[in-house]
């Protein structure tokens, strides 16, 4: 991030969430060869949030007062949420490196729509780099060589979800501006918020101590692999619902609110048959989950 230009150097914001990204990516590689509890990445994780809020990165849902301080807190849960969402999703040989390499283009393509330039040039670089990983992470007929291990995914997680509310994707139209990240990211929120009610229905999860601290093979990657037999058919069912809805973004360039609903409800209803694919894999399955961090 901090080799992208002066274009992108010029912006304090930018080089905010560059900086942000790195002491995420400096602590996860701690915690990948001494550990870290769970508790203080969280911890850290809303600092650096708080961090880059401070220099405009943060949503523009409420107007008013009242609505300044419940974009900032809107703004914390989007990346907090979406960081952890994406270290979840790393569980399998090359699906967090190209389902974000994916997240990162779609990105990339809605700002070039919107004339961000510099927005684009991030996106491109972040895409670059993920793209240059994947054959390492994602080999013929052999196990990766590397791992984006906490390190990793962390400070990708958090680059991703600081991008995508950079800027305004759609100015004097809130919802429509919102649509456009949830659609994009929505395979992630849909598999973060799937196994929490999962686990909290099962009991299984009963307090936020235990939300933190759980670790199970409940997600999507792993729910697919059971009803398709295998990890690539999973990978290549996973990367293409998420380009699918990702690209209905693209549809919303000049969209009204009425249309933001329509595209969001139809990711919906892709997203409920996905909820039945996903049931019907967890009653074929035992539970084979173990205790353990989670974050």
């Amino acid at each position: 991030m901090l080799t992208l230009g002066h274009r992108a150097l010029a912006d304090p914001a930018m080089l905010a969430i560059a900086i942000a990204a790195i002491v995420l990516m400096l602590v996860g590689a701690l915690d990948d060869t001494r550990g870290v509890s769970a508790r203080l990445r969280l911890g850290l994780q809303v600092a650096c949030s708080g961090a880059v809020i401070i220099f405009g990165v943060q949503l523009h849902l409420v107007p008013g007062r009242v609505g300044t301080a419940l974009n900032v807190a809107l703004s914390i849960l989007w990346i907090v949420g979406i960081t952890n969402a994406y270290n979840f999703i790393d569980g399998m040989d090359g699906l967090a490196a190209s389902l974000g390499a994916i997240i990162a283009s779609l990105l990339a393509l809605v700002a070039h729509g919107n004339e961000q330039p510099d927005l684009v040039a991030s996106c491109a670089a972040l895409t670059g780099a993920l793209l240059g990983f994947l054959p390492h992470n994602l080999r013929v007929g052999r196990p990766a060589a590397i791992f984006l291990g906490d390190s990793g995914s962390a400070s990708v997680g958090f680059l991703l979800a600081c991008l995508a509310i950079k800027e305004d994707w759609s100015a004097g139209h809130p919802l429509v501006g919102l649509a456009a990240p949830v659609l994009i990211f929505s395979v992630l929120i849909y598999d973060m918020i799937q196994t929490t009610l999962s686990r909290i229905a099962s009991r299984r999860v009963r307090s936020f101590k235990d939300w933190i601290d759980y670790v199970g093979r409940d997600h999507i990657h792993h729910r697919f692999t059971a009803v398709l037999g295998g990890q690539r058919y999973a990978l290549a069912l996973i990367l293409t619902l998420t380009l699918g809805l990702g690209l209905s973004a693209l549809g919303l360039r000049h969209g009204t609110a009425g249309q933001a609903i329509i595209f969001l409800l139809h990711g919906a209803l892709i997203l409920m048959v996905v909820a039945v694919l996903e049931t019907a894999a967890g009653r074929g399955r035992s539970g084979d989950d173990r205790p353990g961090e989670h974050l």
